[in-house]
């Protein structure tokens, strides 16, 4: 079960039923949860959180945000994914997790947090390695994936791929 909640009251409320029902539950939204970190971690089964990254508390229900709200999530075990709230904001996701990069995340953490830990949590198909012969699905950046200066130069999805000509 997916449930959006953000203050650590409601949180706390799904973390009890799951351990009632023992249900699979994953947290979407989750501005607070970094306060119930360990019992999330600790939660068995595992509970995910798909972090919605905000730049400061934006309701009632979001005022104990931090910034740092993945690191403390992450440094307590929690399986971490980046979500945005709508598919408009979807083409953020590469900066906000550069952003949770600055804000102390390790850089491989985040990159799974947009990648393996979300086809995890939804029990998805990982891929391994890019084989020549064999389709693959992959970005190529001209530089950190996370930076806003970077740009894409190819776009592999099965056996499509497509370049950006070389800018000069």
């Amino acid at each position: 079960m997916v449930a959006w909640a953000d203050s650590a009251e409601l949180i706390s409320a799904l973390i009890r039923l799951q351990e009632d029902f023992g249900f699979r539950l994953v947290i979407a939204g989750a501005a607070e949860a970094h306060l119930l970190a360990d019992r999330l971690a600790n939660a068995k089964p595992s509970i995910a959180v798909i972090y919605r990254p905000r730049p400061w508390p934006m309701t009632m229900e979001t005022l104990r945000a931090v910034d740092n709200a993945t690191v403390i999530l992450y440094n307590a075990g929690v399986l971490l994914g980046l979500g945005s709230d709508g598919t408009a904001n979807a083409r953020n996701l590469r900066w906000e997790a550069g952003m949770q990069v600055a804000q102390g995340l390790p850089f491989h953490e985040a990159l799974a947090a947009v990648t393996f830990n979300i086809a995890e949590i939804f029990n998805l198909p990982v891929g391994g390695s890019i084989q020549l012969g064999q389709a693959a699905d992959f970005l190529l950046f001209n530089g950190d994936p996370f930076s806003l200066q970077s740009r894409i130069q190819i776009v592999a999805a099965g056996n499509y791929v497509e370049c950006q000509p070389k800018q000069r």
